[in-house]
C-alpha cells in the first residue's frame, strides 16, 4: 500500500471536505434564499386569494341581505306612494353600535329624482343627500341600476364617501305581481351601506387570517397589496395587509441553523476522516513492518538472504551493469558462541553488523545470509576497487577486540570477492564464485581477502574438497576445533 503523509491526507481529504463544505454552504445559503421567497409568494398568493374570495363573499352576503328585504310585498305597501316612514325605520333602522350589523346605514332613493327619501344609520334618522352616499358616482351608478320591479336584482359597488371607502348594494323594491300603486313610474330603490371601519377591517383580518389589513387609494410599498374593482368599475379601492416576508434578522436566524447543522456534519465527516487515516496508518505500519520483516535480519537489523536475491538479480539483468559482491564468514565466532552463549554471540553479530555499516556507507547494500555470513553489493562504477577497499577495512577493523557486555573477544573475518566478467552474468553464479573465494581465503590462513581468480581451474575442486571437510569436522566430536581459542582475563582471541 502506498504510503499516505499527513500533507497527503490533508491535500487528499480534509482540502477536499473543506471545499465541499463550502459549495454546500453556499447551496444552503441560495437555497435557503430561494425557500424564503417561495414562501413570501406562497403566502402573498394565499392572502391575495382569501381577501378576494373575502370580499366576494362579503359582497354577496349584502346581496343576499338586500334582495330578501327588496323583495317583500310588504315593503312594497310602506315604501312605494306615500311612504311610510315608521314602518321603514322600524324595520330596517340600523342599530346604534354601526358595527354589530350586516350594514351600518340603510336609504331610500328615489329613482325619478335621486332624492334621498328616508336615511337611518347609527341609530337614528339622517338627513343626508346622495353624494353622501355615492360621492360623485351616483350618476354612473343610476345609468346601470336595474328598473325593472317584479324581477328584482341588486347590484353592489365600491364607494368612496366622507367616511371613507364603502361597499354599497342597491336593488329597487319590487312592487309585486299585483303593481303596488307608486306616485310615478320610477322605482324606488332600497340601499344597504356597509362602512369598512377598523373593527369590520379587524374582523376580515382575522377571518381571513391576514395581518394589519387596511384600505388605501393606492399601492403601499413594503405591504400585500390587493386592487378590486366591482362590475361598473367606478372606483376600484386597494386592500392592503403586512406580509409575512421574512426579514433580515429571520433570514440570519435560518442561516445561522444551516450553518450549525453543517458545521456539526462537517465536523462528523472530518471525525471519520481522521479516525479512517489513524486506521489507515495503522494498517500502512503493519504492512511496513511485515515488509521490513520479510526483508530484514531481526537480530543485526541488516537486509536479509531474500533482499539479496532480489537485488542481486535486478542488478545482473543489464549487461551494462558490472557488480561484485564480497562474501564474508566470521573466523572464532563459533569459539565465542560455545564459550560465552549464544547471547553473546549474538552481540557480537550486531558489533560486526554495525562495523560493516561504517565499512560500507550504504546500508541498502548489505545483507546478513545467516549465521556468520555476510554479504556486500557493489554496483556501478570503480564496483572492484571499492570491494577491495571494504575488505581492507573490515579486516582492519576488527582486529580490535569487541566488547561483549564485560568479556572481550576478537574474531577475524575472511572474504571473498567476485566480480561480473563476460563469462559471468548470472547471480547465482556469481555469489558461488564469492563463496569459494571465502573458502580460499580460509584456507590460505583466514582474516584476509581473496578475489575469485576464474583463470584456475582446480580451484572448485579444492573448494568443494574444503567445504567437505568444514561439514566433517561440524558433525564430528565436540572436542575437534578448527581454530582452537584461548581465553585470558575474559579476553577472547578466535
Amino acid at each position: 500500500m502506498k504510503q499516505i503523509s499527513r500533507w497527503h491526507f490533508i491535500m487528499a481529504i480534509v482540502l477536499p471536505m473543506l471545499f465541499a463544505g463550502a459549495i454546500a454552504w453556499f447551496q444552503t445559503y441560495n437555497l435557503i434564499n430561494e425557500l424564503v421567497v417561495l414562501s413570501d409568494k406562497a403566502s402573498f398568493a394565499r392572502s391575495e386569494k382569501l381577501i378576494r374570495s373575502g370580499l366576494k363573499a362579503y359582497r354577496g352576503q349584502l346581496e343576499q341581505s338586500l334582495l330578501d328585504n327588496a323583495d317583500w310585498q310588504e315593503a312594497a305597501k310602506h315604501v312605494y306612494g306615500d311612504m311610510d316612514m315608521e314602518w321603514v325605520e322600524s324595520t330596517w333602522s340600523t342599530p346604534v353600535n354601526r358595527s354589530n350589523g350586516i350594514y351600518d346605514t340603510m336609504a331610500i332613493i328615489d329613482g325619478a329624482s335621486s332624492a334621498v327619501l328616508l336615511a337611518h344609520g347609527g341609530g337614528r334618522r339622517l338627513d343626508i343627500k346622495i353624494v353622501d352616499i355615492f360621492g360623485t358616482q351616483w350618476s354612473k351608478i343610476l345609468t346601470s341600476l336595474p328598473r325593472d320591479t317584479v324581477k328584482i336584482q341588486a347590484t353592489s359597488f365600491f364607494v368612496r364617501t366622507s367616511e371613507g371607502v364603502s361597499v354599497a348594494a342597491v336593488a329597487p323594491v319590487s312592487t309585486g305581481p299585483n303593481d303596488v300603486e307608486s306616485t310615478s313610474n320610477a322605482p324606488r330603490y332600497l340601499v344597504f351601506v356597509r362602512n369598512f371601519d377598523k373593527p369590520l377591517l379587524a374582523k376580515l383580518a382575522e377571518q381571513y387570517a391576514v395581518r394589519d389589513l387596511a384600505l388605501f387609494d393606492k399601492d403601499t410599498p413594503g405591504r400585500g397589496t390587493v386592487s378590486v374593482s366591482d362590475d361598473l368599475g367606478s372606483y376600484n379601492p386597494v386592500f392592503t395587509w403586512q406580509t409575512n416576508q421574512h426579514n433580515f434578522a429571520s433570514k440570519r436566524e435560518l442561516w445561522a441553523r444551516a450553518a450549525k447543522t453543517l458545521a456539526a456534519t462537517l465536523l462528523v465527516l472530518l471525525g471519520m476522516a481522521v479516525a479512517y487515516w489513524r486506521l489507515l496508518l495503522k494498517v500502512q505500519e503493519s504492512e511496513r513492518r511485515a515488509l521490513h520483516a520479510a526483508y530484514h535480519d531481526n537480530l543485526t537489523g541488516l537486509r536479509n538472504r531474500a533482499a539479496f536475491s532480489e537485488l542481486l538479480e535486478q542488478s545482473c539483468q543489464s549487461e551494462r551493469v558490472q557488480c561484485s559482491v564480497a562474501f564474508a564468514d566470521l573466523d572464532g565466532f563459533k569459539a565465542v558462541n560455545d564459550s560465552l552463549g549464544h547471547k553473546a554471540g549474538d552481540l557480537l553479530l550486531v558489533n560486526v553488523a554495525r562495523t560493516i555499516e561504517k565499512a560500507v556507507g550504504n546500508p541498502e547494500t548489505i545483507f546478513r545470509l545467516g549465521g556468520d555470513e555476510f554479504v556486500a553489493l557493489f554496483v556501478g562504477e570503480d564496483h572492484a576497487r571499492r570491494a577491495s577497499t571494504y575488505a581492507i577495512d573490515m579486516i582492519e577493523a576488527l582486529r580490535a577486540p569487541i566488547d561483549l557486555q564485560g568479556h572481550f573477544a576478537t574474531v577475524g573475518i575472511s572474504i571473498g570477492i567476485a566480480q561480473t566478467t563476460s563469462t559471468c552474468m548470472n547471480g547465482q553464479e556469481l555469489v558461488r564464485r564469492a563463496d569459494e573465494a571465502m573458502y580460499q581465503a580460509k584456507q590460505a590462513g583466514r582474516n584476509r581477502h581473496v578475489v575469485f581468480d576464474e583463470s584456475q581451474p582446480n580451484l572448485e575442486v579444492q573448494i568443494r574438497q574444503l567445504k567437505q571437510l568444514a561439514e566433517q569436522t561440524r558433525s564430528g566430536s565436540a572436542n575437534t576445533q578448527q581454530h582452537p581459542a584461548s581465553l585470558a582475563r575474559r579476553h577472547i582471541r578466535g
